[in-house]
């Protein structure tokens, strides 16, 4: 127990005594240490104390002034959202002394705190595309149009994190998620810009078989950002269980996944829509011909 405190300014600390390390090896010799009393007489430490061995704390931990000691723990064989769950729900069931508190943190805390942010980012920079796109075509519904290749992709990522990413959302596929929404975002004004390219050197808004032979000639540059994209990957996809493969391999499986259904969908979806979101209202469907009179 301390003997005194310290008072310096705002800090303080606690007067405790030391002893020699040789003496604190023996309790019978550490019990026989003299103590003078308030009324002056000396007594041996013994005689108002227990002098026994046993274990201390090398160092006392403090974290915003408060003393702190951690319990570490490793998760082995099951997910870490997982055990960190269990772990909360069992702290929160065990009654602690007064001013004593806990709180599950690590490895843990901080993964949470970065899907966090990384979400509420990658939510931001999707509503900066959209407003870059109706200021780009001069129209929301055709921004519109090209944010459609987000949940084309969406749906190939998430298939593949269900598949063979054992349905954890990690952090690595979050960022997969965000880059795979990037690039197929990339492709969907490749194919608009192309047939608002194609009507303006024709004069005319196309039918449907303009729509087809114009999706037809930017099939192969996104074919080849796919391709690219999926073979450059393809080493994260078969090295996933080294180091740092826990991150890679999630946001590789992702971006591959979300690749293979936005690319085929892009291709087929985006010109049927673009169809029908630059018709005026009233008109007869594109390709169709009007009644003799």
């Amino acid at each position: 127990m301390p003997v005194g405190r310290l008072l310096e300014g705002e800090r303080q600390a606690d007067v405790v005594l030391r002893v020699a390390s040789d003496a604190t090896a023996d309790p019978e010799r550490f019990a026989r240490l003299p103590l003078v009393t308030a009324e002056g007489r000396i007594v041996p430490l013994g005689a108002v104390a227990d002098v026994e061995i046993a274990p201390l704390r090398t160092a006392i931990m403090h974290e915003d002034g408060v003393r702190t000691i951690l319990v570490r723990l490793d998760a082995r064989g099951r997910a870490l959202d997982a055990v960190a769950h269990d772990v909360g729900r069992a702290v929160a069931a065990t009654a602690l002394p007064a001013g004593v508190y806990a709180e599950v943190g690590g490895e843990y805390a901080a993964a949470a705190a970065a899907r966090q942010r990384l979400v509420g980012l990658g939510v931001l920079a999707l509503l900066g595309i959209f407003v870059l796109l109706v200021l780009d075509f001069r129209s929301a519904r055709l921004a519109a149009l090209t944010m459609v290749n987000v949940p084309l992709a969406f749906v190939g990522g998430l298939a593949a994190v269900l598949l063979a990413g054992g349905g954890q959302l990690s952090l690595g596929a979050i960022v997969g998620f965000v880059t795979v929404f990037g690039i197929t975002i990339r492709n969907g004004i490749v194919l608009i810009a192309y047939f608002q390219q194609v009507e303006r050197a024709h004069g005319r808004v196309l039918d449907h078989a303009g729509l087809v032979r114009a999706a037809a000639d930017r099939l192969a540059p996104i074919l080849m950002t796919a391709l690219v994209t999926g073979i450059a990957l393809l080493p994260l996809l078969l090295l996933g269980g080294r180091a740092g493969g826990e991150i890679e391999q999630p946001m590789a499986l992702v971006i591959v996944g979300g690749l293979f259904t936005s690319t085929w969908l892009n291709l087929f979806v985006v010109p049927v829509w673009y169809a029908r979101v630059t018709t005026p209202a009233g008109a007869p469907p594109r390709g169709a011909r009007a009644a003799p009179p």
